[in-house]
């Protein structure tokens, strides 16, 4: 299974471009949206979107999160985000 982590990669990259067309980023906006789920070092968002670099669950997360509308956690949001869990229990249950 020699080619899987290729595969993953891959499959990271294009995850990573569908998440940054649905948030509204284009090609050239690949920094900005690394940025928007906390991905700081240089390069690291421009590794994952050519395929160089798979996406961490917590990078996937944070995906989730911002594409979600979240706001970061904190003791002063806790409330609010553990609400729009409850919600989405709900609305699974539909």
């Amino acid at each position: 299974m020699d080619g899987e982590p290729k595969i993953e990669k891959m499959l990271g990259r294009l995850d990573f471009a569908a998440w940054m067309e649905k948030m509204g980023f284009n090609g050239k906006q690949v920094g900005m949206a690394g940025s928007a789920i906390g991905l700081a070092a240089e390069g690291v968002p421009g590794r994952i979107y050519r395929g160089e670099r798979e996406l961490s669950e917590t990078e996937r997360l944070a995906m989730a999160a911002v594409r979600a509308g979240l706001p970061a956690w904190s003791p002063q949001t806790d409330q609010a985000i553990a609400d729009v869990g409850a919600m989405m229990g709900i609305v699974k249950r539909l």
